[in-house]
């Protein structure tokens, strides 16, 4: 037993080879923290572009209020190149609050004759965004979505 102890004792003070393995353990967890870093803030700024694109679609509406669906689909049009999307990943469509009431409806022509007619205009951006470790097995694609509804009249 004493001859394990003295064994223990002695692999307990050597010292050469301490750097090589400290570095082989911290150096993949330092590199996968800043790999991970990355692709969070890739994200982050993916999700801001989006909000960006939103908020312009939005000031759209109010400078110039869709009317109709041609007047729909040239702001998708905008969203999709502002936003590098796909033409399934924008939509944009048109609701009505007739009078006081809390609910919208999708025709207005539904809301009672002489009551004012209230027009919103609601845009939805779907991006998904792929993280490199996904490539590696590892999570999964997540999904961004920005909804923007704003009153146009």
């Amino acid at each position: 037993m004493s001859r394990f102890k003295k064994l223990i004792g002695r692999l307990g003070r050597e010292e050469q080879g301490a750097m090589a393995i400290e570095t082989a353990i911290v150096a993949p967890v330092l590199i996968l923290m800043a790999v991970g870093s990355f692709q969070i803030s890739s994200m982050v700024a993916r999700q801001s572009e989006l909000q960006s694109a939103v908020a312009e679609a939005a000031a759209i509406g109010l400078a110039s209020p869709p009317e109709n669906q041609s007047d729909l689909d040239t702001v998708s049009g905008i969203m999709q190149a502002s936003a590098d999307l796909e033409e399934d990943d924008v939509t944009v469509t048109l609701s009505y609050r007739c009078g006081s009431n809390s609910t919208r409806v999708s025709d207005p022509s539904t809301c009672a004759a002489g009551v004012k007619v209230w027009t919103y205009m609601t845009v939805t951006l779907e991006a998904p965004y792929s993280p490199f470790w996904t490539k590696l097995g590892v999570g999964s694609d997540v999904d961004l979505t920005v909804d923007r509804t704003v009153q146009i009249s």
